[in-house]
């Protein structure tokens, strides 16, 4: 049976540390793409998660007993991310969809197809670029599943979502996606 986070940070905070790991398991690639976003970097994003749960663990007595553990990391996550970004400015690169691949594909553009035809920097560059245009409540969800290689119930899981809307999200995001990406690879046409 799996211990609830609210059970974990008991134990952590009854003087169990090695209990944290499981904490780092379930929320490390969630804070791991989300920092990947603000970042562009994964030199940079290692780090800024690294800083993340160093900080969480180290006020982790002081997480407000009524919010939970994912919105206490992921507060803390904004914070270090806008300190991040306000000392080493986000790590803005060109987006690389104008090549000829994606200007073949821009009357029928579909994600899938998008990231077979990119190298696997480039890809994620455009994601990451893309991404930014999203509804904050589709970023984790899209992050999650096409950097990290989530399943949907793993992203449930991690979010606190249920089964359907994971599945709104995706779908919403995917669709907002390749419509943010169209619109990129025709303006570079």
């Amino acid at each position: 049976m799996a211990l609830s986070d609210g059970e974990v940070v008991a134990r952590v905070l009854g003087g169990d540390v090695e209990a944290f790991a499981l904490l780092f398991q379930k929320y490390g690639r969630l804070v791991h793409a989300l920092a990947l976003a603000r970042t562009t970097r994964r030199p940079a994003a290692a780090e800024l998660t690294r800083k993340t749960f160093a900080r969480v663990y180290a006020d982790l007595d002081r997480m407000p007993p009524e919010s939970g553990f994912r919105p206490f990391l992921l507060s803390v996550l904004q914070q270090e991310a806008a300190s991040h970004v306000r000392d080493h400015g986000r790590s803005l690169q060109m987006l690389r969809v104008g090549g000829a691949e994606s200007k073949k594909a821009s009357a029928s553009l579909e994600l899938g197809w998008v990231f077979r035809s990119l190298k696997g920097e480039d890809a994620a560059l455009v994601l990451l670029e893309v991404i930014g245009r999203l509804p904050p409540n589709y970023e984790a969800p899209f992050l999650l599943r096409h950097l990290e290689g989530m399943n949907p119930s793993e992203i449930a899981e991690v979010t606190g979502l249920g089964p359907a809307e994971v599945r709104t999200a995706l779908d919403g995001a995917r669709r907002l996606f390749e419509r943010e990406l169209k619109h990129c690879v025709e303006g570079a046409g």
